[in-house]
């Protein structure tokens, strides 16, 4: 289930990467009064000042009131918000969907969301309808139609319809990707197809859901790779795997890390202290202590130099050398250097940033021209906020946290 959402840190040490931590991760601004550093979502992008969130257009206007206590990012055009300890959601004009009435929300995913009244899961749609009453002890989204849902320790599946697909009999469970779900009986796993037809016998000791055409399994502490049809393409023999992405995969072997193909061959044998998974086309690896980017073939296009990195994300990546940040393109070229203290990767054609020296942060494009910008005073007695100018507007601000409207 998921937990309350927060931004990540966009760059990695070098030294202290994880094949636990590989997807791209975002970064946190550390001010304490106001957050400006989350990306944007279907055209908007949350803001918190104080304790309360709303969220921005991308012409800085303040497009839903900063006024509630959380808030998630937009997602197929609703986004869950929380007043008064009870989640809702949204619209982009910030019209209310779905009552504000529930325990907890997730994202809308395949057109419905899940939601906890009380202490029961069901399903709403976009309307607000509750097309699949609360019922259930656990639920996760919908994912290729199927969504998994659980009581009384068991585990099955669910359609759209709320009929159930799979009856609830795993001790555990996973969604469906590319029309297989791993699950879990006396602790052996397998997997099966949407009809529940076990498809691969429940053998092992842990299973990793499909990617790319292929799924990790763990057998006696090692990690293999098998086919969809159950084949196995690498016997369990290495650390960890990781899942494939753009058709490659990272190994750990004696804490050295790796990439094999989708066959199982070597790519680019383990020398790498840390690792990342492609993305754009290049991966960010480490070697003695320095972070660079390889191809899939394993040739340096951008040469181990930065002390801190992230993936490429619109063809652009954050890296850190000599204590000063600056946005690369995928030819190690900069594209945009200015005196930063942090900053996001791009989505959406753009990027959060906050500068040095400076108490306010704002959002760039992909030239570096600053779109949005936004500068703050606050009281340090009581601690709340005293001033606030979004793109050189005062912010009208009710009682002393929460921005209203732009003026």
């Amino acid at each position: 289930m998921k937990s309350i959402k927060k931004p990540l840190m966009i760059l990695s040490l070098c030294s202290l990467y994880s094949i636990n931590t590989f997807a791209q991760t975002k970064r946190i601004d550390t001010t304490p009064k106001v957050n400006f550093s989350y990306n944007f979502h279907d055209g908007l992008a949350k803001i918190k000042v104080n304790e309360s969130f709303g969220f921005l257009d991308k012409n800085g206007s303040v497009a839903i009131p900063v006024l509630y206590e959380n808030a998630y990012d937009f997602s197929e055009n609703q986004a869950a918000v929380k007043i008064g300890g009870k989640w809702g959601f949204v619209d982009q004009t910030g019209e209310q969907t779905v009552a504000i009435q529930y325990n907890f929300v997730e994202d809308f995913s395949e057109g419905l969301a899940v939601v906890k009244k009380g202490n029961l899961f069901g399903f709403v749609n976009s309307l607000g309808d509750e097309v699949i009453t609360p019922q259930y002890d656990i639920a996760m989204s919908f994912s290729e139609g199927m969504a998994l849902v659980g009581k009384n320790g068991k585990y099955g599946y669910i359609s759209k319809s709320g009929r159930e697909e799979v009856a609830l009999q795993y001790d555990f469970a996973g969604i469906f990707k590319e029309g297989k779900a791993v699950v879990s009986k006396d602790s052996k796993f397998g997997f099966i197809d949407a009809s529940g037809k076990q498809i691969i016998a429940l053998q092992y000791d842990f299973a990793k859901p499909f990617s790319d055409g292929r799924a990790v399994v763990i057998l006696n502490g090692k990690s293999g790779v098998i086919a969809p049809n159950g084949s196995e393409i690498l016997k369990a023999q290495y650390d960890d795997i990781n899942t494939f992405v753009e058709g490659l995969a990272i190994v750990r072997v004696e804490n050295q890390y790796g990439y094999i193909n989708r066959s199982g061959a070597w790519i680019i044998t383990p020398k790498f202290e840390n690792a990342n998974n492609f993305s754009d086309g290049l991966a960010m690896v480490t070697i003695n202590g320095k972070c660079g980017y390889i191809n899939n073939i394993g040739d340096y296009i951008i040469e181990p130099k930065y002390s801190e990195g992230s993936s490429f994300a619109e063809g652009l990546a954050l890296v850190k050398r000599k204590n000063n940040l600056k946005y690369i393109n995928k030819d190690g070229k900069t594209v945009i250097a200015f005196n930063l203290e942090s900053g996001s990767s791009f989505s959406e054609g753009l990027a959060s940033v906050k500068f040095k020296k400076a108490i306010g942060s704002g959002y760039i494009d992909k030239e570096g021209n600053a779109l949005i910008s936004l500068k703050y005073t606050f009281d340090e007695a009581s601690g709340k906020l005293t001033k606030l100018q979004l793109n050189k507007k005062s912010i009208e601000l009710q009682n002393a946290s929460s921005i209203v409207a732009t003026k």
